[in-house]
């Protein structure tokens, strides 16, 4: 995992994954590595990449998890607003690079962090948007997000549980935390300049109504 270069808090700016023939031992050695790549014919398909069956395909992926699996069946999980993965020619392990406009959020089940109370009001988000995407068009809907700029839907997401906070207080209460860095992450990328002046929401970034 590679820091954010923009010093967010929120997240990675890469993700290294490497699987090796034999476990090192020393730390969690993944054996399997699952993500959503759109194809060349545009199709978005589940893909499974081990030592035995790599995959070699490079490409857009689709916003939501990436899984790693060891030989345990032990599980990491990380969520992306989307991004590329390519893989990394190495002889010794299969090494594959995540790599993306937008935060790549680890999530941790043995403790809610920021990370993962983000993912759950992305995922929110995204399945609102879904339930309209598929009443009023026949493309899939991993399809359409991987048209989607990683960064744009992002902040259009940021923006929209920001605008939800604002409107309910009690939310604050209850998710202070969660509330204070994404206030904070606002405020540092309008202070470098990189958020939007005119900021779409989530329904009108994806069902492409402006």
């Amino acid at each position: 995992m590679f820091p954010r270069p923009d010093g967010g808090g929120l997240g990675y700016d890469k993700l290294l994954v490497a699987i090796r023939e034999q476990p090192t031992e020393h730390h969690f050695d993944p054996e399997r590595l699952r993500f959503r790549l759109r194809g060349p014919d545009g199709e978005v398909v589940w893909r499974t990449a081990s030592w035995r069956v790599p995959v070699e395909q490079s490409g857009r992926i689709c916003p939501g998890p990436v899984e790693l699996l060891d030989r345990y069946e032990k599980e990491v999980e990380f969520f992306t607003f989307g991004g590329f993965v390519r893989r990394i020619p190495d002889a010794s392990a299969l090494i594959y690079l995540f790599e993306s406009g937008a935060p790549i959020l680890e999530i941790t089940p043995q403790e809610e962090t920021i990370a993962d109370q983000l993912t759950y009001e992305a995922r929110v988000v995204l399945g609102r948007v879904e339930e309209q995407w598929e009443e009023q068009h026949d493309e899939e809907f991993p399809q359409r997000l991987t048209e989607i700029d990683p960064f744009s839907l992002y902040t259009a997401i940021l923006s929209e549980i920001l605008r939800r906070y604002r409107r309910v207080s009690t939310l604050d209460q209850a998710y202070h935390a969660l509330h204070k860095a994404l206030r904070n992450e606002k405020q540092r990328l309008s202070a470098s300049g990189l958020w939007p002046d005119e900021l779409a929401t989530p329904e009108e970034l994806i069902l492409g109504t402006v």
